[in-house]
């Protein structure tokens, strides 16, 4: 008996701690946001459980490791804010009095990371601001430490929450003076809300003034240009120009230049612009404008009174309006009728003036947007030429120098007709005195001959004197001479010692003398031959 009661009390023993130990509850920790990125700062939420149905409830205790440290908390759902960056290690159990009754869940590992660090960029931050200028502000965080999923933009302006919500926002400054700009990323928890240091912009006024180009006197026909210039770098504002002679703006545009061409007398006044960008209005300075009529100036070469013939210049000349020559043309006058129109030349050019050329010249110079400036009036003035004064106009003296050559060649024509015929006349009178005997005063007989032949001299006469001379005693003859004189014979008349040569005669005859035989027969020609003057006398009575 005592035998078999020992067996089932060590029967018993045995199988009792088998039971005790499968009915120990399975403990589990859980931990809110796992799966999430968590930053320092963020807050778990813990919960330690076990199998309920496997144990008894009572009597147990939770307990808490946080990186194998006890904690003090005690509660089966406890929250936990991470403060470090890095992996932290939580885990939990349940425990009895006794101490051997304890039962503990796995380690679970939380990766933390630093919260993101944003940055605010603003455009333009090292430029002087006006009013009216637009800035770019982007807010921008580390993307390599972050959810994409679950997080906003939020913006601030000088402390106060905006509306914006985008990552890049464009602002139009709208008043001088600092203002400040901030801006965060936030997830739907708002505990991971971060924010960028705050940014200061210091925006100055903003001024226009209004210029007109160029300077100095604007004539008709300029061009000109009227700038509305603001200060800084303006972007986006819309200009309206006004003037003193129009109540409303005659122009509205994006240019802050307006250029006008040509002006004229009608666009003198004032004039000024209002710049205007979303609710901003800038008002400019005012300009006066003036402009001066061209002054054009009729000029005349050579001065009136002009000679019928003569050629004329009249030059249309003007002050000012440089910018626009180009584009003017001109037109003259003559006692207003239009003789030439919108030409390009300013120079109007009569070739001959006559009679009809005469009268009252203008000129007008014509602008490019339609209206006209007109010169001063030249009184032109055609005289008739007198005869005295034809020589000086240059046909007539080419009218003249023709007619004097023709005159020239005609009496060059007739000088030689005349030449030629006195020639034969000459020749035939010395072929029949050839024949003829003239008696001499002395009684002798003169044969004359031809000595030389006409193609030798046709110009001089010679002639052959046979003269055989007489004895003293009456009817003797004298002895002939071998020798007979040719000579030129030349009637002149005589003349006393005091008296002057008289001036040639055509009546005087020269001859040459030269000795020939009796027989008829030519001498040799002789170096020495006698030439002299025979002059006739008359005979003594």
């Amino acid at each position: 008996m005592k035998i078999s009661e020992f067996c089932l009390l060590v029967c018993l023993t045995a199988v009792m701690p088998s039971a005790q130990n499968a009915e120990k509850p399975k403990v589990t920790l859980k931990i809110s946001k796992e799966d999430k990125p968590l930053y320092v700062g963020d807050t778990v939420t813990l919960e330690c459980s076990f199998d309920s149905d496997r144990s008894d409830s009572t009597g147990w205790k939770y307990v808490w490791y946080k990186n194998g440290q006890a904690s003090s908390r005690v509660q089966q759902i406890e929250e936990d804010t991470v403060t470090r960056a890095g992996s932290t290690q939580y885990q939990c159990g349940v425990e009895r009095g006794d101490g051997n009754h304890n039962v503990y869940s796995e380690r679970v590992t939380l990766t933390v990371m630093e919260q993101p660090k944003v940055t605010l960029k603003i455009s333009k931050e090292d430029k002087p601001l006006y009013v009216g200028d637009t800035v770019t502000l982007e807010c921008s965080f580390d993307s390599d430490k972050r959810d994409s999923t679950g997080w906003k933009y939020v913006w601030y302006k000088n402390g106060q929450a905006s509306s914006r919500v985008q990552q890049i926002e464009e602002v139009t400054v709208t008043w001088a003076g600092s203002t400040q700009y901030q801006c965060g990323v936030e997830r739907g928890d708002g505990n991971h809300n971060t924010y960028s240091e705050r940014v200061t912009l210091t925006v100055m006024e903003r001024t226009g003034k209004f210029e007109l180009k160029p300077d100095g006197e604007i004539f008709e026909g300029d061009k000109i240009s009227l700038h509305c210039r603001l200060d800084g770098n303006p972007v986006g504002w819309t200009y309206k120009f006004y003037s003193s002679e129009v109540g409303y703006p005659f122009q509205t545009q994006n240019d802050s230049t307006l250029t006008i061409s040509p002006v004229n007398l009608s666009h003198s006044g004032e004039y000024w612009c209002l710049a205007v960008k979303e609710e901003l209005e800038l008002t400019t300075t005012i300009v006066r404008l003036e402009v001066s009529a061209l002054k054009v100036t009729l000029s005349v070469s050579p001065s009136s009174p002009v000679k019928a013939g003569d050629s004329l210049n009249l030059t249309c000349t003007w002050t000012g309006g440089k910018s626009s020559a180009l584009n003017f043309t001109f037109s003259v006058q003559r006692n207003n009728v239009i003789v030439k129109n919108n030409n390009k030349s300013a120079v109007f050019r009569i070739e001959q003036a006559d009679k009809s050329h005469g009268g009252t010249y203008s000129c007008a110079v014509q602008l490019p947007g339609g209206g006209k400036s007109y010169s001063n009036e030249i009184e032109i003035e055609v005289q008739a030429v007198p005869v005295g004064d034809n020589q000086k106009h240059p046909l007539t003296i080419v009218y003249l120098s023709v007619g004097l050559s023709l005159g020239f060649l005609i009496l060059l024509l007739l000088l030689f007709v005349y030449r030629r015929t006195r020639g034969v006349g000459g020749k035939m009178i010395s072929r029949k005195e050839k024949e003829e005997d003239v008696i001499t005063s002395n009684g002798g007989a003169h044969q004359i001959d031809t000595f030389n032949k006409e193609e030798e001299n046709p110009g001089m006469l010679y002639s052959e004197l046979v003269d055989p001379p007489m004895d003293k005693s009456k009817g003797a003859a004298v002895e002939s001479n071998d020798d007979v004189v040719y000579s030129d014979l030349v009637k002149e008349k005589l003349m006393k010692k005091s008296e002057e040569m008289p001036e040639a005669s055509p009546e005087v005859t020269y001859s040459d003398i030269k000795l020939k035989n009796a027989t008829g027969a030519s001498p040799a020609a002789d170096p020495n031959s006698l030439y002299a003057s025979v002059i006739p006398r008359k005979d003594k009575k």
